[in-house]
């Protein structure tokens, strides 16, 4: 009968067809010595021996495993087996389970400055930059007013006005802005904010605020000078030339909402300006001689001393006088109870 091999033996057990002993961990941690001078059984040699093949067994087992998915044979030569695994792991073909390879199990040696990697088709990664990771998790981008993006990608954030600008497209603009662009605004700052401009009357430059432009045009508010001239306070805008256009001037202006309205049933033109006007007073007289029945706005004095009417009868004159501050709150001109802010337009 021919020799075992040296491989043949990983797959058998010595003693496997004869009789093993039995022995405790105390006895099998002291090793022979606990049969004192007497020479061990056969039965006890053979399981200490069975012991020690079934340890190799299993190591040679999980080393056979690797080789057998890795497609390589396993000899007296091949000493590399577990080093080859690892440096040429193909992640298409691990099925399942949980590899501890070097480079994380991504199958990536290394990603690329800003990036990130998210799951793919069938379970793959795949590299995407912040803005494709941003529109993943439906996060907006935070930008700055001055470096706007040029194409449209979602909402973002705008820094310094603390605002969420959509993207906007029209004959007259196309690029993000915000959805209040063109509201006149109560400017409670000295300065304009980084989203305001001044409504004083002033010029701006078309290219700079190109938002505020479109805005003017896309809702009809944009006159001939002569006409802003004739209506100052109107929210009206002036194209002045191919660079420039004139805004509204809102100083000492108050807002009021157009429409149909309750009492005269007299609808507003969009933007337009109106004068004012002083709510109505008035008063009676009545009597010839003393007029001892006035009211509302009017009053008399006593009679002129020594004065006798023309008709000769005695009738003495009596001085009249008007004064709509005896029924109404009266001053140099007209308006409501008011607080001052700087007059803005969202730009």
């Amino acid at each position: 009968m021919a020799a075992p091999t040296f491989f043949e033996l990983f797959g058998a057990l010595w003693a496997e067809n004869g009789t093993v002993g039995d022995i405790s961990l105390p006895q099998y941690k002291s090793g022979w010595a606990f049969i004192g001078s007497i020479p061990p059984t056969v039965e006890q040699f053979n399981l200490v021996q069975q012991l020690n093949d079934q340890k190799l067994a299993w190591l040679y087992q999980q080393v056979k495993s690797v080789a057998d998915a890795m497609g390589q044979s396993v000899g007296p030569d091949t000493i590399d087996i577990l080093l080859h695994a690892l440096q040429n792991l193909d992640m298409d073909r691990a099925a399942a389970g949980t590899l501890a390879v070097s480079r994380g199990g991504t199958g990536f040696s290394s990603v690329a400055e800003n990036q990130f990697l998210v799951g793919g088709d069938e379970g793959k990664y795949a590299h995407k930059t912040a803005d494709e990771a941003r529109a993943i998790l439906a996060a907006p981008k935070i930008c700055s007013i001055t470096a706007l993006p040029s194409s449209n990608i979602g909402p973002i954030v705008v820094a310094e006005c603390s605002e969420v600008w959509i993207w906007s497209a029209s004959a007259s603009f196309t690029g993000y802005r915000s959805p209040l662009c063109g509201r006149p605004l109560d400017g409670h700052t000295l300065a304009p904010l980084a989203s305001e401009v001044d409504a004083v009357g002033g010029l701006l430059p078309k290219a700079a605020y190109a938002r505020l432009w479109g805005y003017a045009q896309e809702n009809n508010l944009v006159v001939t000078q002569a006409t802003w001239a004739a209506n100052v306070g109107a929210h009206y805008f002036v194209d002045v030339d191919a660079n420039q256009f004139r805004v509204p001037d809102l100083r000492n202006m108050f807002r009021r909402f157009t429409g149909t309205d309750a009492d005269t049933a007299n609808a507003r033109q969009f933007g337009s300006w109106q004068f004012d006007a002083t709510q109505r007073t008035f008063g009676t007289l009545d009597g010839f001689n003393d007029f001892s029945a006035v009211s509302g706005v009017f009053d008399h004095s006593n009679p002129v001393p020594g004065e006798q009417a023309t008709a000769g009868n005695g009738t003495q004159y009596h001085g009249l006088s008007f004064d709509n501050a005896r029924v109404a709150r009266t001053s140099s001109e007209t308006r409501p109870k008011n607080t001052a802010f700087h007059p803005r337009i969202h730009a």
